[in-house]
């Protein structure tokens, strides 16, 4: 295993598509109105993370833009609230000077993070879209408000089974994809 934080690689090959990159956990996306997602298809399991475990970072996890769906290695224990956040940004297309006016500083690439996608290298951006987007246990997730330093973050109630994340594309459009996404697992203290 690297010894070198998922958060530098992030950092390294964002750098030409960021001006800066906020280190996963900082707090930057953590605001009061964040989506609160319940697992409610998710089965009973072993809980690999158990419930007198402190708070504190569960896992990280690397989630590929080819459409595999890639799951926690630790379940989320029943009954207790987890965050997940999500960084970095992916390539979903490619388009040309007239489909994409604006988008010759990023190469006529698309590009995608969690939850938002762009056709002019961030100028504007459009959310909610059925795809390019991080789905959780295969339901889209709004992670909120567009951030700049694409970090998102989500609260979850644990269900006692893995998650499974994956990045949504359309059925035969992952083949211009390219990048991943970074999630880090935490557990919340307990109130």
């Amino acid at each position: 295993m690297s010894s070198v934080h998922p958060h530098w690689i992030r950092c390294a090959a964002a750098l030409a598509l960021l001006a800066g990159c906020s280190r996963i956990g900082d707090g930057a996306n953590d605001s009061a109105d964040a989506a609160v997602l319940r697992l409610a298809d998710a089965r009973p399991g072993d809980d690999a993370a158990a419930p007198d475990a402190g708070p504190g970072l569960v896992e990280t996890i690397a989630v590929p833009t080819d459409g595999t769906a890639i799951s926690s290695a630790a379940a989320v224990a029943s009954g207790t609230i987890y965050r997940l956040e999500a960084a970095g940004t992916f390539k979903w297309g490619n388009c040309d000077s007239t489909a994409c006016p604006g988008a010759a500083a990023c190469g006529y690439d698309r590009l995608g993070d969690a939850y938002y996608r762009t056709d002019d290298c961030w100028a504007s951006t459009n959310p909610n879209f059925a795809y390019i987007s991080l789905h959780v246990d295969g339901v889209q997730v709004d992670w909120g408000p567009y951030d700049t330093d694409h970090v998102y973050s989500i609260q979850l109630a644990g269900t006692g089974a893995p998650l499974s994340l994956q990045v949504m594309d359309c059925e035969d459009c992952y083949l211009d994809n390219s990048g991943e996404l970074m999630v880090e697992l935490y557990r919340l203290p307990a109130d």
